[in-house]
C-alpha cells in the first residue's frame, strides 16, 4: 500500500506538483497508543523526506488534526501532556531531520493544526457546537489553544528558523489563529461552497 500511495505522489509531481501536505501525527493515535514508537515515526519521516528529494517535491507536515482534540483533549489543556507533544516529540523530531541534510531539505514546514476551529467554541471564535462527528465533550479553552500554537512554533523556529509554519483554518473561522497569525509565514485558508462566496471573507 505504500509502494502504491509513493507512486501516486511521484505522478503528481511529474505533473508539476511542488509542496505536498502530509499529515504526521494526525487524531495521535499512533503517538498515544503506542503503536508507532518514536524510532519509528522518526524513521519513516525521515525516510519520506528523502524520497521526497529524490522527487522533486517538498513537504509539509500537518503535526496535529483536529479529533486531537475529541481524542485526547488533555494533549492541549494539560501542559505537562502539551509539552510532551510541543516541545519534547517535536523538538526531537526536528533535531534528528535537521542531521540529515538530505531530509532536511525536502522539508518545507509545519501547519500546526488542521482547523482548530472545530475544537474551539464560537464565543471564541470556532464552530465546535456545529461538529456533528467526533468532537472534545467540552470546547478546548482559547487559552489552551493559543499556548499550543505559540509553544509548537516557537520549538520549531528555535530549531528550523528557515522553515515555513503556517495554520489550516476555514475562512469563516479565521479569527480562532488570532493568537498566532501574526507570528505565521502565511496562512492556510480553507474555503468550502456552504461558507458562501470566499470573498465575503477576504481582507478589504
Amino acid at each position: 500500500q505504500v509502494k502504491a500511495e509513493l507512486a501516486v505522489i511521484d505522478g503528481i509531481s511529474q505533473e508539476g506538483t511542488t509542496v505536498l501536505r502530509v499529515g504526521l501525527l494526525e487524531s495521535g493515535v499512533n503517538y498515544f497508543k503506542g503503536e508507532g514508537n518514536y524510532a519509528n515515526i522518526r524513521d519513516d519521516v525521515i525516510a519520506f523526506l528523502q524520497w521526497a528529494k529524490d522527487n522533486n517535491v517538498k513537504i509539509e507536515f500537518v503535526l496535529v488534526d483536529f479529533l486531537l482534540a475529541a481524542r485526547h483533549p488533555d494533549a492541549l489543556t494539560n501542559a505537562v501532556t502539551r509539552k510532551a507533544i510541543t516541545q519534547d516529540f517535536l523538538g526531537k523530531l526536528l533535531r534528528d531531520i535537521k542531521a540529515n541534510p538530505k531530509a532536511y531539505t525536502s522539508l518545507w514546514g509545519f501547519d500546526l493544526y488542521n482547523e482548530p476551529e472545530w475544537s474551539v467554541s464560537q464565543n471564541s471564535g470556532g464552530g465546535w457546537e456545529y461538529v456533528t462527528g467526533e468532537r472534545p465533550n467540552q470546547p478546548i479553552p482559547i487559552a489552551d489553544m493559543n499556548a499550543y500554537f505559540n509553544e509548537a512554533y516557537d520549538t520549531i523556529k528555535a530549531i528550523a528558523p528557515d522553515k515555513f509554519v503556517t495554520v489550516g483554518v476555514s475562512a469563516k473561522h479565521f479569527s480562532v489563529i488570532s493568537g498566532i497569525k501574526d507570528k505565521l509565514n502565511y496562512v492556510a485558508l480553507h474555503h468550502y461552497a456552504w461558507m458562501g462566496a470566499l470573498a465575503n471573507y477576504l481582507p478589504r
